[in-house]
């Protein structure tokens, strides 16, 4: 076969560059390595391709397990922006005679966004590794990507059960607003609603009522508040957003030890 690789000395015009450069005898042929004779590292700064494959065949693996509580790891972890320190940077002179000293202040003035390798290895230790040999720590960013997926899973299936719950206590106000009572006890529904500064609920209460409370309850049904109220007759309670977090409420008319109603208010 005839060579397919050439070594570039410096001083070459090959792409007008300055450092030796390594370049196949035309575009898209050659390779670097075998199938069965690979190189173990390749050490780069910036790395320019039009595609990557990674070798995921199923039967070259033991061990499969399936990956669970990702959403909870990965709230752990925390996207961070940076430079990179221009001690960091390892470069010669480059293209158009640019000295190692700009090259390096050129590559610490660029943004970059990823991980602390040191605080994702108390989340994810499988993720980073820590070379020995320079004392660098690395992270293996593509063996995130299944674990966002099934973060993405996880957070779908709570979204799915929590919209299913709201369907079915939707489902039960609307038939509880249909059935005719006698008693004068009522609760009516805030106003406005949703809302994002203050909202009124309307209370009607018997002039024989001996204990009146409104609970109010977040959606994982946590209480978030209560209110005693002394007042007979036509009276109401405001709730300020401030004092609330952001979200879906409901709020129950317990009175003389009895459920009167149960409605649902949202908060914005």
């Amino acid at each position: 076969m005839a060579q397919a690789i050439t070594l570039i000395i410096k001083g070459a015009k090959e792409g007008d560059y300055n450092e030796p450069i390594l370049i196949p005898n035309s575009t898209n042929w050659g390779y670097i390595g075998t199938k069965t004779k690979q190189f173990y590292r390749v050490y780069a700064h910036k790395i320019y391709i039009n595609g990557v494959e990674v070798t995921s065949d199923e039967r070259q693996k033991e061990n499969i397990k399936r990956l669970n509580k990702c959403l909870e790891k990965i709230r752990k972890v925390e996207g961070l922006q940076y430079n990179f320190k221009q001690g960091a940077v390892a470069m010669s002179a480059g293209k158009s005679g640019v000295s190692d000293i700009e090259k390096r202040r050129q590559i610490a003035s660029q943004k970059e966004f990823g991980f602390s390798a040191q605080e994702l290895a108390k989340v994810f230790p499988e993720l980073v590794h820590r070379d020995s040999e320079n004392d660098t720590y690395t992270v293996n960013y593509m063996g995130m990507i299944p674990v966002l997926l099934e973060a993405i899973n996880e957070q779908q299936n709570t979204i799915e059960k929590l919209n299913k719950r709201i369907d079915n206590l939707e489902g039960e106000m609307e038939e509880d607003d249909d059935t005719e009572t006698n008693d004068k006890n009522r609760l009516g529904q805030n106003i406005p609603n949703p809302f994002d500064r203050e909202t009124v609920i309307p209370i009607t209460l018997d002039d024989n009522a001996i204990n009146a409370i409104l609970y109010i309850r977040d959606f994982n049904g946590e209480p978030s508040g209560e209110f005693l109220i002394k007042e007979r007759g036509e009276t109401s309670v405001t709730i300020e957003a401030n004092t609330l977090k952001p979200g879906i409420y409901f709020y129950s008319l317990i009175v003389n030890g009895k459920l009167v109603k149960t409605r649902r208010m949202l908060i914005l």
